[in-house]
């Protein structure tokens, strides 16, 4: 049994796994991609509930964690800074390429 985070899926037209968006894509509510193994298109969309989750996530904390990034370079906490940029990291776009990564499908640029 495999325990982990599942960042990435598997393409739906060659099953080649690994196929998932970046950490600042996942903000977006499509994302298209393609296949590193079969190369067609595939895109991953988030649920209108899973994107304001999202939204809401990355306005809150986004502006908390910059102010006091910019006030932790302004002053010289380097600890600080990089300690903000982790929490951003874990807080804002970690849950965004969750919410991606099991929503893989073939891209259809007809669909709504």
């Amino acid at each position: 049994m495999k325990v982990g985070l599942k960042l990435t899926g598997a393409c739906p037209a060659c099953g080649a796994g690994g196929q998932g968006c970046g950490p600042w894509q996942g903000l977006k509510r499509r994302v298209v991609m393609r296949c590193t193994k079969c190369a067609k298109a595939i895109e991953s969309e988030l649920s209108l509930a899973a994107y304001l989750f999202v939204c809401l996530l990355s306005t809150t904390w986004g502006v908390l964690l910059f102010g006091v990034s910019v006030v932790a370079l302004l002053t010289g906490a380097w600890l600080l800074a990089g300690g903000a940029a982790l929490l951003l990291w874990a807080t804002v776009l970690l849950p965004a390429q969750l919410l991606h990564g099991g929503r893989l499908k073939i891209y259809n640029p007809y669909a709504w």
